[in-house]
């Protein structure tokens, strides 16, 4: 049987997550429970984004998971957008562009569970496996003054 769960990505987040269980068919037939955490102790932060800079903004975070069986990971597209290939930010007055990544290149979307065949797979050892979640934001875009925000759901299938 295949679990999941599901938590926020956000600003600057650190937290803790347990989860597990134990599932018994009928007939009385014991199966062994799935025993997983997640942890993030770098949220994604970018920094202050410069409009006139030719540069792209760069961000960079984390997410632990520690598991006893084999799992993957997507992210959603976040709470602004509806496709992961276009995550964005609400500011004051409309959006920044963003996107997040599992490579340090940045050329590996992560995706949400629309697309599982390409998510961010872990062993299942039992063992702490930490991946990292590498963000950009485009140079070039007219943004206003102002705090830009999104929250990112991120989905552990196990």
């Amino acid at each position: 049987m295949k679990r999941a769960v599901a938590f926020w990505l956000g600003p600057l987040a650190a937290a803790t997550f347990n989860f597990g269980g134990n599932f018994g068919s009928s007939f009385g037939a014991n199966t062994a429970a799935a025993a997983c955490s997640v942890r993030i102790p770098l949220g994604l932060a970018f920094g202050t984004y410069d409009v006139f800079s030719p540069q792209d903004r760069l961000g960079a975070g984390s997410i632990e998971v520690t598991c006893d069986q084999p799992f993957s990971i997507t992210m959603s597209a976040g709470a602004n957008s509806n496709d992961y290939r276009a995550r964005r930010m609400l500011g004051p007055s409309g959006y920044l562009a963003y996107n997040l990544y599992s490579d340090v290149n940045r050329l590996t979307l992560w995706v949400d569970s629309s697309d599982s065949t390409h998510a961010v797979s872990g062993s299942g050892t039992g063992l702490a496996e930490s991946f990292d979640v590498y963000g950009l934001i485009p140079a070039g875009q007219n943004a206003s003054v102002g705090t830009y925000t999104d929250s990112v759901l991120v989905l552990v299938t196990f």
